[in-house]
């Protein structure tokens, strides 16, 4: 839970991952306009309606424990950059978590000294615009908005990457499209965060 040098480079590879091997998500992939989809082995939940297409990604990688994908069922808006989905949803299980409880995860994640290390590490591959906090089902989380260092048109990106701890781990969500769509896609983007229950 404690931002590290080694959690920033953890950042940067999962970001690094969703982009490059997103292309290849039709050949890896479970895809279904499921309502709903779960992780048996970390218990990672997202309950979605009929409007959206959840992408299982069953390859394995050190970065993530699992990894969802999901896109509007209607493909608007479409995804940007080289990503093949509008949102990618990760959990990674994280020793250091156990010993707390959900109160006090909440109480770190809220505190100034976190959000000041989680920039610091952020900032290797997000320009970061804003930082908000909110809350899923008693769980505390950081809204973080800001534009893509790298990538296929990258200053014309805006992503949306939210966290939250809990004491099995951390859950990463990351939406991103076009800066002139942005504050039009941000509601749904809240919806499908949302829509995720993450493992506890």
């Amino acid at each position: 839970m404690v931002f590290n040098m080694t959690f920033g480079i953890r950042i940067i590879r999962i970001l690094a991952n969703l982009l490059r091997r997103s292309a290849f998500m039709a050949a890896i992939c479970i895809s279904l306009p499921a309502h709903g989809m779960e992780d048996p082995v970390s218990g990672l939940k997202i309950n979605l309606g009929s409007g959206f297409v959840i992408k299982r990604d069953s390859a394995k990688d050190p970065v993530y424990d699992v990894l969802f994908g999901i896109d509007p069922a209607s493909g608007q808006p479409p995804p940007v950059g080289t990503s093949s989905y509008l949102c990618g949803v990760t959990f990674r299980s994280d020793p250091q978590n156990v010993g707390f409880t959900q109160p006090q995860i909440n109480a770190m994640i809220l505190d100034e000294k976190w959000s000041v290390q989680a920039r610091r590490s952020l900032s290797a591959s997000i320009e970061l615009e804003t930082a908000s906090a909110f809350e899923i089902d008693d769980i505390s989380g950081v809204e973080f908005i800001g534009v893509p260092k790298t990538g296929p048109d990258h200053a014309n990106v805006r992503l949306m990457m939210s966290m939250l701890e809990t004491p099995k781990g951390r859950t990463t969500v990351t939406c991103a499209t076009t800066k002139a769509s942005f504050n039009d896609v941000m509601p749904m983007f809240h919806r499908i965060r949302d829509a995720i229950s993450p493992p506890r």
